[in-house]
């Protein structure tokens, strides 16, 4: 599920931001490529640094810290729209959309070594085709309800997603 709302998100995300920082913002075509860039630029120096994170302080306090910065970020895009505001929250977006080596590793840490190849194959396959209605979905509530509606739909995407983490590991600590 966790993963499945990480990949709606970035669905979305890959499909809207860029008409977002146009449409909602009023940003001009060159200053929402740049923003948009930034956003990539984000993702990619963040994903090795989230996974190595992952490793250092534990898949779910990291899983938590990005979906958390992701839905800080979205909330600030629905709510700001100014240039400053919406750099910062392009920022915090794109270290949001980096849950997916904690979250990708907790999958395989579940696994046996016998399962992995086949499991996490599996696993990867559902929560991408979930995640794939994150376009239309977001799509079909920015264009009956607006984009800060849409927005706001992300933001409580990816906070539940850091809620489940959070559950989870609360009861797998009574467990113990």
């Amino acid at each position: 599920m966790i993963a499945s709302l990480g990949q709606f998100a970035d669905v979305a995300t890959f499909s809207f931001l860029l008409a977002v920082l146009e449409e909602h913002h009023g940003f001009a075509p060159t200053t929402a490529g740049a923003l948009f860039a930034l956003y990539f630029a984000v993702l990619t120096v963040g994903q090795p640094a989230v996974g190595w994170l992952s490793d250092e302080i534990g898949r779910g306090a990291t899983t938590v810290s990005a979906l958390a910065a992701g839905a800080f970020g979205y909330a600030l895009l629905a709510v700001r729209t100014d240039l400053v505001a919406a750099t910062l929250a392009t920022c915090f977006v794109g270290v949001g959309m980096t849950w997916s080596p904690p979250v990708q590793s907790r999958i395989v840490d579940g696994l046996s070594v016998d399962e992995r190849g086949v499991g996490f194959g599996l696993v990867r396959t559902v929560y991408i085709l979930v995640g794939s209605l994150g376009g239309v979905v977001v799509g079909s509530v920015a264009t009956r309800a607006g984009w800060s509606a849409a927005l706001s739909l992300l933001t409580g995407c990816v906070a539940l997603g850091a809620l489940l983490v959070v559950v989870q590991g609360t009861v797998a600590s009574r467990a113990e």
